[in-house]
């Protein structure tokens, strides 16, 4: 087990999943949800993460409304 107070493997994989979307969504906005700028959106956040998970890839089609 781990520290008292340390996070668990659960609650990191959560924070992680939060700041891809997070992030995931700024690129987004920056670009104004624009789908046009579908790859671009996608290549920031790859070059950011270095890969796309599939829950950034869902929410990015959510958003751009793209299948």
């Amino acid at each position: 087990m781990g520290k008292p107070g340390s996070p668990t493997d659960r609650q990191r994989a959560i924070r992680a999943y939060a700041r891809r979307i997070r992030f995931a969504d700024e690129v987004m906005e920056r670009y104004r949800f624009n789908r046009s700028m579908l790859i671009q959106i996608l290549l920031e956040i790859q070059n950011h993460e270095n890969w796309i998970s599939r829950a950034v890839l869902r929410r990015v089609s959510e958003k751009l409304h793209v299948p």
